[in-house]
């Protein structure tokens, strides 16, 4: 049966990724690779484009983007249901209010009807009593989402107004808290280490995996946000399911048996530019290059799954013996990235 809840899929996606071995340093640069591909994708397609074909490439950004914020979760031992519904429990963390009113009384809790903010021993009281009537609710991606969009209605409207940028900006700015609670935690746990068996031990009472749990919070509903933002009519959840139906959506098994851990996203980019160079020379070559880019992409197709070097190198000179030299460059270009990724 295919997942469905958040917490499914997180145990779901460790079953494909259990990121044995895989240092956390990995997961943070897939993590914040993919947030600054999905910024570039946001300032690059303004709204009166998200029907072309950038919009599978939003998709595919969040997407991954999810995933790679799962596996951090799964190595700290995060549930990342919770930790989004005890950071936004029906409202938003500061103001305390759905919609947000931050905007008007700003980053305060007020008391109810009235501008008179509440002390902060009695706002900290009021949030835990949300937390507590929603710690037992079941989300799927997809009412995840509508949560999210009920506290933060505006978010839908920030790029109709031109403010794409600063939500790019917002998903670069909550990937480097991320990185930077990481960087705490473990150096927390380093000091630690070292100091364990002295006479003066180090004691930290900081509580860093708390702080790494919230800005893993922040960070999923700024994604999330960009998908209601970009994507409103279709399903987060259809997506991720498609991505992963058959495993690992590189190397197509459970677990993913992609060797080195790091080459995929070089894959997939290399595979997104190729399309890109194909569909330019095909409206610059007309109906006379169909012939040539279609064999450009029968060569470039068998490369992306061929499985030694010794199938690249045959591909590479079917490559280089395309008569015309623009398609052949095409295809090359591509090969040669190619051949810097996994084969199995």
């Amino acid at each position: 049966m295919a997942a469905t809840s958040v917490r499914e899929w997180q145990d779901n996606l460790e079953k494909i990724y259990p990121n044995t071995g895989v240092n956390p340093d990995t997961m943070m640069v897939h993590v914040f690779t993919w947030c600054s591909e999905l910024s570039r994708l946001l300032i690059r397609n303004p709204p009166t484009e998200w029907n072309n074909p950038a919009s599978d490439r939003i998709d595919h950004s969040i997407v991954k983007g999810i995933a790679w914020i799962v596996a951090i979760c799964n190595h700290y031992d995060i549930d990342l249901m919770k930790t989004l519904l005890t950071r936004f429990p029906g409202a938003c963390p500061y103001c305390q209010l759905s919609p947000c009113g931050c905007d008007v009384q700003g980053r305060v809790a007020n008391y109810s009807g009235s501008d008179v903010a509440m002390p902060p021993k009695e706002a900290s009281e009021e949030f835990a009593a949300k937390i507590r009537s929603n710690e037992n609710a079941v989300y799927s991606f997809d009412k995840t989402i509508s949560h999210l969009q009920k506290i933060y209605p505006s978010n839908r409207t920030l790029l109709k107004k031109g403010a794409h940028a600063y939500v790019a900006a917002k998903l670069l700015e909550e990937g480097g808290e991320l990185q930077s609670a990481y960087r705490q935690f473990e150096l927390s746990e380093q000091a630690k280490r070292t100091s364990a068996g002295t006479s003066t031990p180090v004691e930290i009472k900081t509580d860093f995996k708390g702080a790494i749990a919230e800005e893993v919070a922040d960070l999923t509903a700024w994604m999330l946000s960009c998908w209601n933002i970009s994507l409103p009519k279709k399903s987060f959840n259809e997506s991720i399911e498609l991505s992963f139906k058959l495993g690992c959506n590189t190397c197509h098994k459970r677990p993913c048996k992609c060797e080195p851990y790091h080459t995929s996203f070089n894959t997939e980019k290399a595979l997104e530019r190729f399309r890109d160079d194909v569909a330019r020379a095909r409206q610059a070559l007309g109906e006379a290059g169909k012939k040539v880019l279609d064999e450009a992409e029968d060569i470039v197709a068998a490369a992306a799954s061929a499985e030694s070097q010794e199938e690249l190198a045959a591909l590479v000179k079917r490559a280089d013996s395309i008569p015309d030299a623009q398609a052949s460059q095409i295809a090359r270009t591509a090969l040669d990235k190619l051949m810097l990724g996994p084969r199995r």
